[in-house]
């Protein structure tokens, strides 16, 4: 059913924090995982590709197929056209778990992929203690 589990990463611990649940599920089904990374227009994609060589590299330990896809641009809505082009079956991605005007005011990209995207999308909430 799963075949192809997208994890968007931001090089941040977490963001990393969705990668052992999609790992888990890869192996379970023998699915491929696709990191993502987005980045912003007018930066550098050699720093982009260097992170997602770097995390392509910490995972192969794992026996899972791994790809990697780069975009630029507003960061939920490239998360969303990558899963539309890249054919994936789930987006798996950690949040912050914020409420009320903390979510109002920081917005929350998870949110907005969950709104707007076609594809089941698994949340890993992070707990509070990584937050700190």
């Amino acid at each position: 059913m799963y075949q192809r589990i997208m994890v968007p990463l931001d090089g941040s611990e977490l963001a990393q924090t969705a990668l052992s649940h999609a790992m888990a599920l890869c192996k379970a089904l023998g699915a491929t995982l696709i990191l993502l990374h987005v980045r912003e227009r007018g930066s550098g994609i050699e720093a982009s590709e260097r992170y997602l060589d770097y995390m392509t590299r910490q995972l192969a330990s794992n026996n899972v197929a791994i790809e990697i896809a780069l975009r630029e641009g507003a960061v939920a809505e490239a998360i969303v056209h990558a899963a539309e082009s890249e054919r994936i079956d789930v987006i798996a991605m950690a949040t912050h778990g914020r409420s009320g005007v903390q979510r109002m005011v920081y917005g929350s990209v998870a949110e907005q992929v969950l709104r707007n995207a076609h594809t089941p999308v698994l949340l890993v909430r992070v707990p509070a203690a990584q937050l700190s």
